[in-house]
């Protein structure tokens, strides 16, 4: 059996642990910190929970896909939480958007700051998507990032 050390154990040496693993290799992965996790860790102190990264997944079929790299089903080990909203943003003067999935009240409440970005919600919401789609489902993402690769995506972007 070959082996396999990965230094890091955040998503990415995570899993890449789990891609090798699947395939047959013996990993060892080193971890600096005393848990795993990288910028996704977590850090508690004075009975409070931070989280030092993402605290919400905007691209479950990733880990999908992951779980299914290793023969598993996400709903096995992890219960994924729909929000509404996703997320709140506060801005400097107390006042916020409540960011979820409804276009019309996402329309109104940025209406509310600024009736011009509104009326754009559309046009920026079908760019996002086709960004999404190289990224994600032509698998932008999933390859280096090398001079060849940004020339070929600034077209799309």
């Amino acid at each position: 059996m070959k082996k396999v050390i990965i230094i890091g154990s955040g998503f990415g040496g995570l899993s890449l642990a789990i891609r090798l693993q699947a395939r047959g290799f013996q990993v060892t992965l080193f971890e600096k910190n005393s848990r795993v996790g990288g910028h996704a860790y977590q850090m508690q102190e004075k009975g409070y929970t931070f989280d030092l990264g993402p605290s919400l997944i905007t691209a479950p079929e990733i880990i999908e896909r992951l779980f299914q790299t290793a023969g598993k089903k996400v709903t096995d080990s992890v219960e994924l939480i729909s929000l509404d909203p996703f997320y709140r943003i506060y801005f400097h003067d107390g006042s916020y958007i409540d960011y979820q999935g409804n276009t019309d009240e996402m329309k109104r409440q940025m209406g509310a700051f600024n009736p011009q970005d509104a009326a754009q919600y559309d046009r920026f919401m079908l760019y996002a998507k086709e960004v999404y789609q190289k990224v994600i489902h032509e698998g932008l993402g999933t390859q280096p990032f090398y001079w060849s690769t940004l020339l070929k995506f600034l077209p799309a972007a």
